[in-house]
């Protein structure tokens, strides 16, 4: 048996040319069965400014809860039960060019540790991105999008560079459908301080134990590559009920290394009245992380 309580809060000042927004959410689960009590929290602030023809937004946010989270990605599934604090910032700016055509640049910065302050794993993911998206006419409208990103485990040695490039289209066929389509491509190098260990003399003298072998620091490195999309459609069967489906494959982070995400989703929402609606959503996840997991890179020879 288990209770969980929550409790959530949200400020808003808005003006003809910019919004601020604050989301203060705390929530305490407690598992009778295991005796174990989850305390999580959730701080957001974000600010958005509307010049004549441009946009800056922001976003600060910090966050405390464990990896049975719902936020929980897939990759972290693969780490046992343990805390997680995540302190983020992100900031962009958006350009329009015409009536049809817009310019937009991105920089964030994701900061995570695992486990107490003194015994968890820390890692960080800065993301750079610029992207240019429009349309042809009501129906359609393209993007295209190019990002760079940069992960790391100072503790560990550990940095991966990602680079990625996509491109893609939407339609609306009709009135209660829209269909997106997104390809593209990543590279990603993942590099790591080890160590070896060498014979000091001839190889024959550690072969008859003679001379113990040595380790000798070395920057090891692993690339990998493929392609990434972005398959999605939603309809509405009427007033009431929508459905969706997607399939992604997309690289994400975190403490286990870069991995690479196979998802498969459909969703169907029915909403009864306008305070009220149920959805049921079916999402399955594969990863493969065997071209840039860093816990898979040896550490010795």
């Amino acid at each position: 048996r288990w209770a969980r309580m929550e409790a959530s809060a949200t400020g808003l000042r808005r003006s003809e040319t910019d919004a601020t927004r604050l989301d203060v959410a705390l929530s305490q689960q407690n598992d009778q069965g295991a005796d174990h009590r989850n305390t999580s929290g959730h701080v957001e602030l974000s600010e958005q400014a509307q010049l004549e023809r441009s946009t800056l937004d922001g976003l600060l946010s910090w966050a405390q809860d464990d990896t049975a989270d719902e936020r929980t990605n897939a990759a972290e599934l693969l780490l046992a039960r343990t805390s997680r604090q995540t302190r983020s910032a992100r900031a962009g700016w958006s350009y329009r060019l015409d009536e049809l055509t817009q310019f937009s640049l991105t920089a964030s910065r994701a900061d995570t540790r695992y486990g107490s302050e003194r015994e968890g794993a820390d890692y960080d993911n800065r993301q750079l991105g610029a992207g240019l998206s429009g349309r042809f006419d009501e129906r359609w409208g393209w993007n295209l999008q190019a990002s760079q990103s940069r992960y790391a485990q100072p503790a560990l040695g550990v940095e991966s560079l990602s680079n990625s490039l996509n491109g893609g289209l939407s339609v609306a066929p009709d009135e209660a459908s829209t269909a997106t389509a997104s390809l593209g491509a990543y590279r990603t190098r993942t590099e790591r301080s080890g160590f070896v260990f060498a014979c000091p003399l001839e190889e024959v003298y550690c072969r008859a134990g003679i001379v113990p072998r040595v380790a000798v620091p070395v920057q090891q490195s692993q690339q990998g590559h493929g392609l990434q999309y972005d398959l999605a459609y939603e309809r509405s069967a009427d007033e009431r009920t929508d459905w969706r489906v997607a399939a992604a494959r997309a690289l994400t982070t975190s403490a286990t290394g870069v991995t690479r995400n196979d998802t498969l989703e459909a969703r169907l929402t029915r909403r009864w009245t306008p305070e009220m609606s149920t959805t049921l959503d079916r999402k399955s996840t594969r990863l493969n992380s065997s071209h840039t997991d860093i816990s898979r890179m040896p550490s010795s020879a």
